[in-house]
């Protein structure tokens, strides 16, 4: 089909001085840093092409509100070192880790101490190895560095979860956003590795469960402490995401806390949970059973539904920890 040659240019023409309207009337923000000392008569001059926000005297800079067709024109003025419009950073952490899991990392002496590994070597002596579990880790979160020690993909990152407050005299209990991942107490950390293993200055290092995926859920502060009603509430949505294992470093017992760890156990669960729930999860040299759930606090015995003794040693290892 033949296009008219004088509409596709009226179609042009229009483009562009639509581009050229917007241009002329759209704001933006601009940094400004100057070549000389900022003075008033500048400050005064400058207002001529738009508003001056704020200024920063220690480096001779300023930042100003203009129409965006101003910005040629202070560019040119014979004070100004350099003007560009204001863009947003991302500082967002990098991920460090190149390689997906630790199964072939080197063997320290808590994985010899549980058997899946003989020490300083790379081979596991057991076939299983995490894969298709799930594990809620119920404790400080995550360091805003943990790229740099976990592969991404260990990390279900669209599962993770922080709770605040609670307890009677602190109100509800909140549930802040990517909280989870600016630990400061490190202890998150550290059980996480000991499930996944990690890299640390190039090195990696085999885990309990090295292809495991990680549910992070934040109950703890940054000086490990937290209320009985955010702990059980993270109990509770661990639960609720079929995490087939749950470790949790709140271990004293409380009324709520065993509440909450009595309706994330097997007999606890409903009837249509309990049939969506499996554990496949890899523990001293044996799988629990389909339909079973294990927990764990620090400090206090598994709860597991008839399962063997063997199959708690995952978490019977971690409640060390």
């Amino acid at each position: 089909m033949r296009r008219n040659p004088l509409l596709v240019c009226s179609a042009i023409a229009v483009a562009l001085l639509s581009t050229v309207g917007s241009a002329q009337t759209r704001q933006i923000g601009i940094n400004v840093v100057l070549n000389t000392d900022n003075t008033t008569a500048i400050l005064t001059d400058l207002a001529r092409h738009g508003s001056v926000l704020n200024t920063t005297p220690e480096i001779d800079a300023l930042t100003m509100r203009i129409v965006e067709s101003e910005l040629t024109a202070v560019r040119a003025l014979p004070y100004v070192a350099a003007a560009a419009p204001d863009a947003q950073r991302n500082g967002g952490p990098v991920d460090g880790v190149a390689a997906t899991d630790f199964t072939n990392g080197i063997s320290t002496w808590n994985l010899d101490a549980v058997n899946v590994t003989n020490f300083g070597s790379t081979t596991r002596t057991v076939a299983y190895d995490g894969s298709g579990v799930y594990v809620a880790v119920i404790d400080t979160g995550l360091l805003d560095s943990w790229r740099q020690y976990f592969p991404q993909e260990r990390i279900a990152t669209q599962f993770a979860k922080a709770f605040n407050g609670g307890g009677g005299e602190q109100g509800s209990v909140s549930d802040p956003t990517n909280k989870w991942e600016h630990d400061q107490n490190s202890h998150g950390t550290h059980v996480t590795s000991t499930i996944l293993g990690y890299q640390f200055s190039g090195a990696k290092v085999n885990g309990v469960a090295p292809m495991a995926t990680i549910i992070p859920v934040k109950v703890l502060n940054a000086a490990g402490d937290g209320d009985e009603e955010s702990i059980s509430k993270g109990i509770r949505y661990a639960a609720k995401q079929r995490a087939t294992a749950e470790y949790e470093s709140a271990g004293n017992s409380a009324t709520a806390l065993d509440y909450a760890r009595q309706v994330s156990a097997p007999s606890g669960i409903t009837r249509a949970e309990r049939k969506e729930t499996t554990l496949a999860a890899r523990a001293n040299g044996e799988l629990m059973g389909a339909g079973e759930r294990a927990y764990a606090a620090a400090g206090q015995e598994s709860r597991k539904a008839d399962s063997s003794a063997k199959a708690q040693g995952l978490l019977a290892f971690l409640r060390g920890h």
